[in-house]
């Protein structure tokens, strides 16, 4: 049962889990209050994460994305209480599960790796009515506080999450070594060419979190190092500002396996080095040109 997941304690109260023993590449956290449990995204949906979660804690479970995309929502399903940000409840309409099953599929058979049916995505299951997520929403756990941070960019409705007491941030895919800001818009009446926001309003979302540095002493991201030194964030920081005051005009570069190119790297990273390279973590962006500013 416990098979489909790699998992470790990390922190203080907190258990990081990635699904299909590390192979998907996402990392989501388990948070345990006294009094109820959190799940800061549910992956690809890929084994039941609930049962899994059901052998790790007995108390009740609420699901907190950090956004809408299909690698962070496919669990859901499972659970009973889900949150998300309006803005992102869109993102859950584009994929059906067939679609998401076969993009996991994709990536194992890349990977040479075959797994059984029944161990398979979850998504089919019916979702459970969706709780609109806010800014500066407080979820009490019991001795555990986490504050909902809006941080749109990446895409409309992504947040992250401050436990407090221990000042850790749960980033998403907000703070990782190599934000992307540049994925393509999968709904054909959007009346967009990205579903990613322009680079200003991510630079003035990471404003935000850097105004609260002082209350934040780690940051847990969901994808490649799972885990973020300060200096990092800092150099995401820079990096967007650079772009946007033409410091740094960027390295083409693609993504997602090559499959989007017209991209930019601010300090000309390789993605697929970022967060595995020691100097990968010096802080980078993936960005489009035209879309730049709001």
């Amino acid at each position: 049962m416990l098979s489909a997941f790699r998992y470790s304690k990390v922190a203080k109260n907190i258990i990081r889990v990635n699904s299909f023993m590390g192979i998907t590449n996402e990392y989501f956290y388990l948070v345990l209050g006294t009094h109820r449990a959190a799940l800061i995204d549910s992956g690809y949906g890929i084994g039941d994460l609930r049962k899994f979660v059901s052998a790790v804690t007995d108390r009740p479970c609420i699901v907190l994305n950090t956004h809408g995309h299909p690698d962070h929502v496919g669990g859901n399903c499972l659970f009973d209480e889900v949150h998300l940000h309006p803005d992102d409840q869109g993102l859950l309409e584009l994929y059906s599960a067939k679609e998401v099953e076969s993009m996991v599929e994709n990536l194992l058979c890349e990977k040479k790796i075959w797994f059984d049916h029944h161990e398979r995505l979850t998504t089919d299951t019916v979702m459970p009515e969706i709780i609109p997520l806010h800014d500066g929403e407080i979820f009490d756990l019991g001795g555990v506080t986490l504050e909902t941070i809006a941080m749109p960019g990446h895409s409309p409705g992504s947040v992250s999450f401050l436990y407090k007491e221990e000042k850790i941030l749960f980033s998403g895919d907000n703070c990782g070594p190599q934000p992307l800001l540049a994925i393509p818009e999968q709904c054909s009446n959007a009346g967009r060419k990205y579903s990613s926001l322009p680079l200003e309003t991510f630079f003035k979302s990471l404003i935000r979190i850097n105004e609260r540095k002082a209350e934040i002493q780690q940051i847990f991201n969901c994808h490649k190092s799972g885990e973020l030194p300060i200096s990092c964030f800092e150099g995401v920081l820079e990096a967007v500002e650079g772009v946007l005051l033409g410091k740094y005009r960027g390295v083409p570069t693609s993504i997602f396996q090559g499959k989007v190119k017209n991209v930019f790297s601010a300090r000309g990273l390789d993605p697929e080095l970022v967060g595995i390279t020691e100097e990968s973590f010096c802080g980078d962006v993936i960005f489009a040109k035209d879309n730049l500013w709001e």
